[in-house]
């Protein structure tokens, strides 16, 4: 079995070349979908809390925006960005 790693910065189109796989049958592993899932776990939320107590708000762990790529700065200016940052 071949295993292939998509990469690429925010809006490279990951996502959609790995729904064309699903598509396809092609068996898809998304780890953005599985990081969620342990993020969504309270066990594993508790146990960052004690360790990283900063992480936690609003009793959920907070995700920060991808600062580390160009394009993150133009993103966080998007009224989406905004209203998501507000709910928080």
């Amino acid at each position: 079995m071949m295993s292939v790693g998509l990469t690429g910065s925010i809006a490279t189109g990951k996502s959609e070349v790995a729904k064309l796989f699903s598509a396809a049958s092609i068996p898809v592993f998304d780890s953005d979908a599985e990081v969620h899932g342990l993020y969504a776990e309270k066990t594993n939320g508790d146990l960052l809390g004690k360790m990283f107590p900063d992480v936690i708000v609003g009793g959920e762990i907070d995700t920060p925006p991808p600062t580390n790529c160009k394009c993150a700065s133009r993103a966080m200016r998007t009224p989406a960005f905004r209203r998501q940052r507000a709910r928080r």
